[in-house]
């Protein structure tokens, strides 16, 4: 009889021991590869194809940096969670965050996403958005984003957009337009010595000539009419670069060289739509009194058409739409 059981006992434990074993073998299927980001699964193939690690992919995957600036394997995570402002630290106050960005660009000074972290974390914006910069912190965040320029440079790459952005734009609220000059003269020189595929040089040039008129523009130089038709001339079937060059003649009372180009560059009509054109053609007839020969189209702009800088839009109203367009 005692046989019996134990041989009975023994048959219930084992019927027991699988069931645990499978429990403890879910659990642990169950957890996720990425904890702060539980339905993100990167795959041996991400990895192969990126050389970058589980944990690294678990935190760039599906953001805005994995589609436009991904790491190299050499970028700490830490400095990445930080950077993007994951976990813990999306939930600091911009006061907060400058300090651990702070400690950043000491822990990791060869690293651009250090330094353009810790710019934007001076800058406040949509990064810290209690945090208003003083002219001092507005000159410091300018010179992060000069560092981090730098970094990407010495890598033989021109800076991605999300440093050149906030450069350009910091420089621009700054005046320092030596600065700019400078910036933009290693961008056309690297362009000029690039082997990339030729569509990708040309369109960089053209963003990068269509950026820095519009700076120009902005600080009233006139070297931005050059550059302008710079832009044009790389990419001539682009209307963005026709509309904001022929705002800017309008801004700065150049009506009849408005009409001598839409004249000259009859491709205009081909790339420009009928009514941009026919609203620029009338602008600059009512400048020159002629506003009869407007006919019908002389009505109101346009949805996104630059308009002269008393309307509140056109270049004056923006730094650089050029490159909102090609931000993440």
């Amino acid at each position: 009889m005692a046989r019996v059981v134990l041989w009975m006992i023994a048959l219930v434990w084992l019927e027991i021991l699988p069931l645990q074993s499978w429990a403890q073998e879910s659990q642990t299927e169950e957890k996720p590869l990425c904890p702060e980001r539980p339905f993100y699964h990167p795959t041996d193939r991400e990895v192969a194809q990126t050389g970058l690690s589980p944990e690294v992919l678990c935190i760039i995957g599906d953001t805005w940096l994995m589609r436009h600036d991904p790491p190299g394997p050499e970028e700490s995570p830490e400095l990445l969670r930080r950077f993007l402002r994951l976990g813990s630290y999306g939930k600091m106050s911009g006061v907060e965050y400058r300090v651990v960005m702070e400690e950043a660009v000491r822990l990791w000074p060869k690293s651009y996403y250090a330094h353009a972290g810790l710019a934007r974390a001076l800058l406040g914006g949509h990064t810290a958005p209690d945090v208003q910069p003083t002219p001092t912190e507005l000159r410091r965040a300018a010179d992060e984003f000069l560092i981090a320029a730098e970094i990407a440079f010495s890598k033989g790459g021109i800076p991605p957009d999300h440093i050149e952005n906030g450069l350009v734009q910091s420089l621009t609220e700054l005046g320092d337009k030596q600065a700019l000059d400078n910036y933009f003269k290693r961008v056309f020189e690297l362009l000029t010595k690039s082997r990339n595929p030729e569509g990708y040089v040309r369109d960089e040039k053209y963003f990068s000539y269509l950026d820095y008129a519009l700076v120009l523009a902005k600080l009233g130089d006139e070297r931005a009419e050059t550059y302008f038709q710079k832009a044009i001339a790389v990419r001539p079937e682009l209307g963005s670069a026709y509309e904001s060059y022929l705002g800017y003649l309008l801004d700065h009372g150049k009506a009849q060289a408005v009409l001598d180009f839409l004249d000259i560059q009859s491709k205009g009509r081909s790339f420009l739509s009928e009514d941009p054109f026919d609203f620029m053609r009338c602008q600059a007839l009512k400048q020159l009194g002629r506003e009869r020969e407007c006919g019908p189209a002389g009505g109101p702009a346009p949805p996104g058409t630059p308009a002269p800088a008393g309307l509140g839009s056109g270049p004056s109203a923006s730094v650089a739409p050029s490159m909102v367009e090609r931000l993440p």
